[in-house]
């Protein structure tokens, strides 16, 4: 009887100190600690979600204050945009969450204090027009190779408002064949590694050079002389394809059309003079093999070097197809 007595007492003793212990205690104040949640009427968000712990200041034991920071109070506005929560949705929302009847909270531990409204405002930022700017001027002067050049009527589309956070731009891109006149670059935007989508970088470039110009208005036909043409400094940025720097580029070549006073003369204007005359005698010289005939014929077209004329042979009286060779000579392929 006194051995059981005796075991009665130490099982008594031991419950005892598991109930009253100091982590048993603290368990116990702790599930009982009122748990206080206050809404703030105005806040800024920078994800795009909201989280409880982004609108309220939530006083919990720290393990619950976390979960409960991390309910999902849904969609934040757009970059730079704001919207409206009404307060009593949002406190509905917070009670019904099932974190409350996971942990056995009830209304009597708990305080929720909800403004009638509650405005969110998303952070943004935007892109400085003179830093794309710069990306533009810096792309055409590298790419220019130190020509000398100067950018009017910049524009920029496409650009938006975007999130906080770390903006990358990526390397521009050219769909332009030239880069003179108008001229567009594309980026890429990311922010964070999210992609953001291209923006247009768009631009007038005058490049001036050295250019050959008629110096007086010249007719075409004429054979081009030195006091014909001069070089001077030009905006070349209207110049369709390439043009003249240096005057013995042309002096003796014929213009195949007019070229005004002071205008660009362009390679399309200008040819080789021809060196066979309608009418003229010519050698044909036909050739096959180590086997070479010549006879006599008369040109019945001008023709330049390399180029294909008719030959009428005084001989036969036949017409025939041959490339002038020189100033009085045509050769004829078998």
């Amino acid at each position: 009887m006194k051995n059981y007595i005796y075991q009665l007492v130490i099982f008594v003793v031991a419950l005892f100190n598991i109930i009253y212990s100091p982590s048993a205690l603290s368990a116990s104040n702790e599930s009982s600690k009122e748990i206080q949640i206050e809404l703030r009427e105005s806040v800024e968000v920078n994800n795009r979600k909201i989280k409880l712990g982004e609108i309220a200041d939530i006083e919990a034991p720290e393990i619950l204050k976390r979960q409960l920071s991390a309910i999902d109070m849904g969609f934040s506005p757009a970059p730079g945009k704001g919207k409206i929560l009404d307060g009593r949705q949002v406190e509905s929302k917070i009670k019904s969450n099932r974190l409350f009847a996971a942990n056995n909270l009830s209304s009597e531990n708990i305080s929720i204090f909800v403004p009638d409204k509650i405005y969110i405002e998303r952070l943004s930022q935007q892109i400085a027009f003179d830093d794309l700017k710069a990306i533009y001027e810096e792309y055409i002067s590298e790419h220019l190779g130190g020509q000398d050049f100067e950018i009017r009527d910049f524009n920029v589309r496409g650009v938006d408002t975007y999130p906080e956070g770390e903006v990358d731009i990526s390397e521009p891109v050219s769909n332009s064949k030239e880069l003179k006149g108008r001229v567009t670059l594309y980026v890429k935007i990311k922010v964070n590694g999210k992609d953001y989508g291209r923006v247009s970088l768009s631009g007038w470039v005058d490049i001036f050079d050295d250019v050959l110009c008629a110096s007086r208005s010249l007719t075409r036909g004429k054979t081009i002389w030195q006091g014909d043409v001069h070089v001077k400094r030009v905006n070349v940025a209207n110049i369709h394809g390439d043009y003249f720097n240096d005057v013995n580029d042309v002096i003796g070549k014929v213009l195949n059309r007019n070229a005004p006073a002071n205008k660009a003369i362009t390679p399309n204007m200008v040819e080789e003079q021809a060196v066979v005359r309608k009418g003229d005698r010519v050698k044909i010289v036909a050739a096959r093999g180590n086997l070479k005939l010549v006879t006599i014929g008369v040109a019945k077209s001008d023709g330049r070097i390399d180029e294909t004329i008719q030959v009428q042979n005084t001989t036969s009286g036949k017409s025939i197809n041959a490339v002038v060779t020189g100033k009085d000579s045509v050769k004829v392929f078998y």
